[in-house]
């Protein structure tokens, strides 16, 4: 069974865009690994409490299914993306304080034993977790701990579900000189299987912010190139379950093209992360990107 919190790490995988024809609409901090339902209503109130009288296209496209089949077939998902991911965290994070700010079930800590103080943050950690998550709002945890305490803010397929303007005030507080903070998010660079056909249909939708969550006006500090092993059933399953947000959002005869153009002797796939890392600016009250 899953919840909220996982259907918004999962509509994070598909850079859901939340500000078409209205303002921009900020939810709490969410996360995706474990979770409990209803979605729709929680989803629901909270979008209505910024928005009044309208929906956007979350509530409209995004299902307990959907986010379940996420947990189960998306290709975003992987023990080499999150070793990569690990990797380049490792020379801000050895010897360090680090906060993982939706840290799930604590995947990332587990790879990062190295790590001075590991502190993974999470407003709706799993019941069934073994390692240990401070239930707390992300921007909320930031809030509660002394200036210039973290060398390392991490948050992976997430960002896009915070509110920037405060995330990025307290970050300018509490990293320390020499800090950083880290977002990863999947990359529309990523080349897949190499079909230029099969990517024009993919990325087609729901691509409009970028991994550092905002209007799709920055580029990435760096971009990660991770082979993903995968086989024809595993981008089938992903597609035809619809485990990104942008896929949710298709018609049918968009996804059944997309089904088509899948080759059944496929051995890996191109997934690319945008890494967007930041640093405190000299006047402590905001962060610049590096």
């Amino acid at each position: 069974m899953v919840s909220v919190p996982q259907l918004a790490r999962a509509a994070s995988h598909g850079h859901m865009a939340w500000r078409r024809g209205a303002r921009h609409v900020t939810l709490p901090w969410l996360n995706l690994r474990k979770a409990r339902p209803p979605f729709s209503r929680a989803i629901g109130a909270a979008v209505q409490a910024a928005r009044p009288g309208a929906m956007t296209d979350l509530v409209k496209t995004w299902d307990s299914a959907t986010a379940e089949a996420h947990v189960k077939y998306n290709i975003s998902d992987h023990s080499c993306i999150w070793d990569e991911i690990a990797r380049h965290c490792m020379p801000f994070a050895e010897g360090k304080d680090v906060a993982d700010l939706g840290a799930g079930d604590g995947t990332l800590g587990k790879l990062l034993p190295q790590a001075g103080k590991m502190t993974n943050v999470d407003p709706f950690p799993p019941e069934d977790c073994a390692a240990k998550i401070l239930k707390s709002d992300g921007v909320e945890f930031l809030r509660s701990q002394p200036d210039q305490s973290l060398d390392l803010v991490v948050a992976t397929f997430a960002v896009h579900f915070m509110d920037r303007a405060s995330l990025d005030k307290e970050l300018g507080r509490v990293l320390k000189p020499t800090g950083r903070a880290i977002w990863f998010s999947f990359s529309q660079s990523s080349v897949l299987f190499g079909s230029e056909e099969f990517n024009s249909i993919y990325y087609s939708v729901g691509f409009s912010q970028d991994g550092s969550g905002t209007a799709g006006s920055s580029a990435p500090t760096t971009v990660l190139k991770i082979d993903r092993p995968a086989t024809s059933a595993n981008l089938r399953n992903h597609v035809a379950h619809r485990c990104h947000s942008n896929l949710k959002q298709m018609p049918e005869h968009m996804i059944s093209k997309l089904l088509a153009l899948i080759p059944e002797d496929l051995q890996a796939l191109d997934i690319r992360l945008d890494v967007f890392m930041f640093a405190p600016n000299p006047s402590r009250d905001g962060v610049v990107q590096c």
